[in-house]
């Protein structure tokens, strides 16, 4: 199985110093031996898309972000810039599930998500997908420099490392 990253054919199962050529016919594509696979690539290949809002926002103003792609994170910051948590749509839909629509006019700091792991978008994705079967979660939040700036999802890590 082939995972195409931005210009780069990768074999996901295959260690990196076996990975064979990979001939295509229009043009001549090789596995990238520097830099390796980091979550960045997944970041591009999956169009991740952050936002950071305020705590006080209503949950129905976000709704439509987040249920536009699995890949969508909110990021909820303090008035200092600090971050107190984050929500992805299985966040909503639990607090939907549970207490029913009004939920979608409570403020984003009710159903927000505290202590999210957090991983770098230069992180490999094997030690990533780990962390996540070792810590049973489905989604890691994605930081570079100091701010949130999407989310990886575990069956994403799954198809890339073959299993």
């Amino acid at each position: 199985m082939l995972v195409n990253v931005g210009e780069q054919m990768m074999t996901p199962a295959t260690p990196l110093a076996v990975r064979p050529r990979v001939a295509d016919k229009s043009t001549d594509r090789r596995v990238r031996p520097w830099p390796p696979v980091m979550i960045r690539d997944f970041l591009r290949v999956h169009s991740s898309e952050a936002i950071h809002v305020s705590p006080d926002l209503r949950v129905g103003s976000i709704i439509d972000f987040l249920a536009g792609s699995m890949t969508a994170v909110v990021t909820v910051t303090d008035c200092h810039g600090n971050l107190v948590g984050t929500v992805v749509d299985d966040d909503v839909m639990a607090a939907i599930g549970e207490h029913g629509v009004q939920v979608l006019d409570w403020p984003i700091s009710d159903v927000l998500t505290l202590g999210r792991p957090i991983c770098n978008i230069s992180d490999s994705p094997y030690i990533v997908l780990h962390d996540m079967l070792a810590s049973d979660q489905r989604r890691f939040a994605v930081r570079e420099r100091g701010m949130i700036v999407g989310v990886v999802v575990r069956d994403h890590l799954l198809e890339f490392a073959g299993t």
